[in-house]
């Protein structure tokens, strides 16, 4: 079942972001059952071969791999593609130039500007799959982060691009766009956090966020998001090896 797929069904998705870039944490997400895990380029220092060792090993279970670009940068995402990534998540789109501009991007022509090598490239099987180019831009599911000022005033121009599947709100950014980092409370973030959930209602595409102070899981959920970021293999191993580390301090501790 592809995401889009998944993202149909009676329930809201639950995923993992990946920021050290461990395969290792991708296929234990996996076993242990997350919807998705979200692959970030953006802030960590892993390239393709983490990219596509990722999704070798998500390949055949129902774990599904986004990966978020650097960037809306056009070689990486056909990079990105050629090596089989269907799900992107494309962070800082402000403008709706610049969500055509991505949807152009990634889908081959006469819909779009992707350079083909489909007889020798990884998403086509190393050319085994003949009809890849005809499959190939249906299969993709591409996501808009909105993440700046700039962007919540064009959310519904980006919203209504065809090609782009989803919006995807990217908390920290758009708070620190508006003046202050995880001021999740203030008036200007909620009202703009509403500005493009309205546009992507509008547009009819979907909806998805990260949990922030003020806008638990539950709370997205009820607002309509559908796809649910919640927290990263790097925050579950700091805080684990801190619990790890005050827990044996204590039992060494003389006296103890």
């Amino acid at each position: 079942m592809n995401l889009r797929d998944k993202l149909t069904g009676p329930n809201a998705l639950g995923g993992i972001w990946i920021n050290d870039g461990w395969v290792t944490a991708c296929e234990m997400a996996a076993m242990i059952g997350f919807d998705f895990v979200v692959l970030d380029l953006e802030h960590s220092p892993h390239g393709l071969d983490r990219v596509v060792d990722t999704l070798r090993v998500l390949g055949g279970t129902e774990t599904a791999c986004v990966v978020r670009p650097t960037g809306n940068a056009p070689l990486l995402l056909k990079r990105l593609l050629d090596v089989g990534a269907q799900n992107l998540m494309v962070p800082m789109i402000s403008t709706g130039a610049e969500a055509r501009a991505m949807v152009a991007d990634c889908r081959y022509p006469p819909a779009g500007r992707r350079g083909c090598a489909s007889a020798v490239v990884r998403a086509s099987g190393y050319g085994l799959d003949p009809g890849y180019i005809t499959h190939a831009n249906d299969d993709l599911f591409l996501m808009a982060q909105i993440e700046t000022v700039e962007g919540i005033v064009n959310a519904g121009a980006i919203a209504g691009t065809d090609g782009i599947d989803m919006i995807f709100i990217g908390p920290t950014d758009l708070s620190g766009s508006f003046g202050e980092i995880g001021a999740f409370d203030s008036s200007a973030y909620r009202d703009a956090v509403t500005k493009a959930e309205d546009a992507a209602r509008c547009a009819g595409k979907f909806l998805g966020s990260m949990p922030v102070p003020g806008h638990d899981a539950k709370t997205l959920v009820r607002r309509g998001h559908r796809l649910i970021a919640g927290s990263s293999d790097l925050v579950l191993l700091r805080d684990g090896m801190k619990n790890a580390l005050a827990t044996l301090r204590q039992e060494l501790s003389p006296g103890m």
